[in-house]
């Protein structure tokens, strides 16, 4: 589906709103005026097939309740959001129902998910499997975090840093030394029997947990979430435009600034 325009209508706090796609397309508003929302039904749009066969891999059932799919989906109790009746989703000018989206057969994924609260993916210095996370946690930020832990574990060549690697480009690669990085390295060690995600400086020997925060002293910066999103996005082959926006809860939207915000692209 070549997605080019999508309208939402009566959903949550958006009234209604109407987005034409470009090359690069940006969400800005207030606080908790809905863009997060906007882009997890554009995520549902251009991939319910596979969010559905996730989801059912995981031993989650809806009994094909749009309903139920939308707690599951925007994490529990979210569903009200959506009023039967009154709620609407428009792609390219045409409605779009719920319950024919949910029928769709999982296909390749298009669109890739970056979620503003992917902060909370790591787990004593390893991301978390899927299942790890409660129900009112959205479906974006299990599903990031899944992705991440098996790019980790299955992809990424062992005994090398993950930062900086010659796998980015060299714009994103100084962009990110400079604004995030420091003089740190991102890598695994394995202290024991359980990986961790850990900073690290070959100057002095530092190493940081990949949780703690940024000090004044530039010690300790904490930058796993973004670089490991980047480093996932190099994998994809642009096919939607891409989005950016912040998720509604007071946070910005650029991560070289260390603000939390989803992001999403194709």
């Amino acid at each position: 589906m070549r997605l080019r325009r999508l309208a939402l209508h009566q959903v949550g706090p958006i009234d209604s709103v109407d987005v034409t796609f470009g090359d690069l397309t940006v969400l800005l508003g207030p606080q908790a005026s809905g863009k997060s929302i906007f882009l997890q039904f554009l995520k549902l749009l251009l991939d319910a097939g596979p969010i559905r066969a996730t989801l059912e891999k995981h031993g989650y059932e809806w009994a094909r309740q749009p309903r139920q799919f939308l707690s599951l989906y925007l994490g529990e109790g979210m569903n009200t959001l959506w009023t039967d009746g009154q709620s609407r989703l428009e792609a390219n000018g045409q409605s779009v129902e719920l319950a024919s989206l949910l029928r769709r057969h999982a296909k390749d994924e298009q669109l890739f998910y970056v979620p503003a609260q992917r902060v909370l993916i790591l787990g004593k210095g390893w991301p978390r499997p899927f299942t790890d996370y409660s129900p009112s946690d959205p479906f974006s930020v299990r599903d990031f975090s899944e992705k991440i832990r098996l790019l980790l574990e299955k992809e990424l060549p062992s005994g090398e840093p993950l930062f900086p690697q010659r796998r980015l480009k060299s714009e994103l690669r100084n962009e990110l030394s400079q604004s995030i990085f420091a003089r740190f390295q991102l890598g695994i060690e394995h202290p024991g029997e359980q990986k961790r995600l850990v900073l690290r400086t070959t100057a002095d020997g530092t190493r940081c947990p990949t949780w703690s925060g940024l000090r004044a002293n530039g010690s300790c910066p904490t930058a796993a979430g973004p670089l490991l999103a980047a480093a996932a996005r190099q994998d994809r082959t642009p096919r939607q435009p891409g989005m950016g926006g912040d998720r509604g809860d007071g946070n910005g939207a650029a991560p070289a600034r260390r603000r939390h915000d989803d992001a999403a692209s194709a």
